[in-house]
């Protein structure tokens, strides 16, 4: 009957409607779900964001370190080589030392020879 048919179709518009907000709920869960993947990619990207920059830091507060470290060596390595050339030179007037030492050393049994001699000189004309 048409009335039926009437009846029909507006249970129909029911049932459509219930799909449609059905469809409606699961696109907005799916749009939920999708926000909250998007939110968690957005925190994991600022960690990495501030990994990188506490990295990048690290860096250059080692290559400062580096350059530090580099200029003070620039600076001594001067300082080692006078220090290296004082030592040479003390230590060849340690030797030059040692060759006087030994020549006033010989002077000395020298003289004392020619002491020992001029006193058996002197004891042989007084006898």
């Amino acid at each position: 009957s048409p009335g039926g048919a009437g009846e029909g179709g507006a249970g129909d518009g029911g049932v459509l409607l219930a799909e449609a907000r059905a469809a409606a709920m699961s696109a907005r869960e799916e749009v939920a779900k999708r926000d909250q993947q998007l939110y968690a990619l957005q925190e994991a990207l600022n960690s990495i964001q501030v990994a990188l920059e506490r990295t990048q830091q690290a860096v250059g507060e080692r290559e400062s370190r580096m350059t530090m470290l580099q200029g003070a060596l620039d600076q001594t390595q001067p300082a080692m080589e006078i220090a290296r050339r004082a030592i040479e030179e003390r230590d060849m007037k340690i030797d030059g030392f040692q060759v006087l030492l030994g020549a006033l050393e010989e002077a000395q049994m020298e003289g004392q020879k020619a002491l020992e001699d001029a006193r058996g000189l002197i004891a042989a004309r007084d006898e």
